[in-house]
């Protein structure tokens, strides 16, 4: 019986450590950007979707390739009452617009297969994972698969987690 309770004292001791561990390796390592995203400008086809300069919701960014993540950049806005989420493969940094795969959510789900985007300017240009602040400018045409109403975002966010 005694060499039974050991056995379990030592098992449990053993996956207690490794989920000590396991969280404590979880917290250091980033996995995203959190922070906010603004409309700074916009083309008149928005207006009547409600889209419009000052709108700012919160975000989750992730770079391409950052902290062991995949080659894809996402870019994750959520409204009061509405989410979007704009994902890419490679990075978005760049003079061209490229294919987004994005979609929405609040009453329903929407797929939006026509959207491109680019980021125009990020600071710092290649984040690295001791990288604690992130911003960048990003163009997204046919926003909320609105015909002809393109944004542009400001984005702003904080490593997340922190060490």
């Amino acid at each position: 019986m005694t060499s039974v309770r050991s056995t379990i004292a030592a098992g449990l001791a053993l996956g207690s450590a490794a989920l000590g561990a396991s969280i404590a390796s979880a917290q250091t390592v980033p996995n995203q950007y959190r922070g906010n995203v603004c409309i700074v400008a916009t083309t008149p086809a928005c207006a009547p979707a409600g889209w419009a300069v000052s709108n700012c919701g919160n975000a989750r960014f992730v770079p391409p390739n950052w902290a062991g993540g995949p080659n894809t950049t996402r870019l994750s806005i959520f409204w009061n009452y509405f989410a979007q989420n704009y994902t890419a493969t490679g990075s978005l940094v760049g003079a061209a617009l490229r294919p987004v795969q994005s979609g929405g959510i609040g009453n329903s789900f929407s797929s939006h297969a026509r959207s491109t985007a680019r980021i125009t300017a990020q600071a710092p240009a290649a984040p690295t994972n001791a990288t604690v602040f992130l911003s960048h400018t990003m163009i997204v045409t046919r926003f909320d698969d609105v015909p002809g109403c393109n944004v542009t975002l400001r984005f702003q966010g904080q490593r997340y987690p922190l060490p």
